[in-house]
């Protein structure tokens, strides 16, 4: 039988208000930009440019990917983890007049004939230029129905899968002066992904150590596995996370991409780095007319093989 200690050593940083601040909805932060509602979206929908128009809420459900476990008998201390299969939701759109006659043609289409569209949706910078985008690919309605009672009378959703998400995540700049930053950076580093330093997520926490002691026979020491929890990524848009693009884009695909992530200090101190780490979830940004103030936010889950602290 084996004996399993989790070991509570979460990690959790934060930014400070200073670099809070500095990562301002809106302006430019360190050579990008910061991404703020108030900027508002836009959608593409193919043979729909007036219904496109007047799209007022984009919903897209949150990506989940499967973890595998892959662990063999060469795996001495560390257990071994690979990605599986992504899982992509639905997509729910809500228009600004009911029973708008092109998205119920599109319905029509798709039960009677299978027909699916891709879709752009569209996040603009402070000067209305396109910021960041996903591409939502071989999108099939499947209902028309009422909004939930907390919205306008009359209000109805289009509610559709989808059946895969490419994601632009702009450029992958650093911020011009790291040495001035405050509080702690992400540096992501892959085979398809250059050094670069990533200064505007607020929190990045998890990655909590669980031992496995395996009693050995004859009084000889114990073995031990290793394995650890989900990192989580969260803050703001930026026009600069072609890195994480690049991540999310190879995963959909099927591909095996791992990248070593540290979180840390931006000055030369201590900081935690993950692995042979993979993406294992996408939280998407809310987008909605009435949701106006602060910075549009998005949220990413990590599965680190390995965790060093130094």
């Amino acid at each position: 039988m084996k004996r399993v200690i989790v070991v509570v050593a979460v990690i959790m940083c934060a930014a400070p208000a200073a670099q809070a601040r500095q990562a301002a909805a809106g302006t430019e932060a360190g050579g990008y930009e910061v991404i703020a509602n108030a900027s508002g979206f836009g959608i593409d929908i193919p043979g729909c440019a007036e219904a496109s128009k007047n799209i007022r809420e984009i919903a897209i459900d949150e990506l989940n990917i499967d973890i595998r476990e892959v662990t063999t008998g060469l795996d001495v201390e560390y257990r071994s983890y690979a990605p599986g299969q992504a899982h992509w939701g639905n997509v729910r759109l809500t228009p600004a007049s009911p029973n708008d006659p092109c998205l119920a043609d599109w319905l029509a289409d798709a039960k009677a004939k299978g027909i699916r569209k891709n879709i752009t949706v569209t996040l603009f910078k402070s000067d209305k230029s396109p910021g960041r985008s996903y591409q939502l690919f071989d999108v099939l309605p499947i209902s028309f129905s009422p909004a939930l009672s907390g919205d306008e009378p009359g209000t109805q959703v289009l509610t559709a899968q989808i059946g895969r998400v490419g994601f632009d995540g702009g450029n992958s700049q650093s911020p011009r002066d790291v040495a001035s930053l405050n509080g702690f950076i992400v540096q992501p580093l892959g085979k398809n992904i250059p050094p670069v330093v990533d200064a505007a997520w607020e929190s990045c926490t998890g990655g909590a150590e669980t031992l496995e002691l395996h009693p050995a026979n004859f009084g000889a020491n114990a073995e031990t596995k290793r394995s650890y929890t989900e990192v989580t990524l969260r803050g703001p848009l930026t026009t600069s996370r072609g890195w994480l693009a690049t991540l999310l884009n190879e995963q959909a695909r099927g591909i095996d991409t791992r990248i070593m992530l540290r979180c840390g200090n931006p000055k030369g101190g201590r900081g935690y780095t993950f692995i042979e780490a993979f993406p294992v979830g996408y939280v998407f940004p809310r987008m909605s007319v009435t949701n106006t103030t602060g910075n549009t936010m998005e949220e990413v889950r990590i599965k680190p093989i390995r965790v060093e602290l130094k």
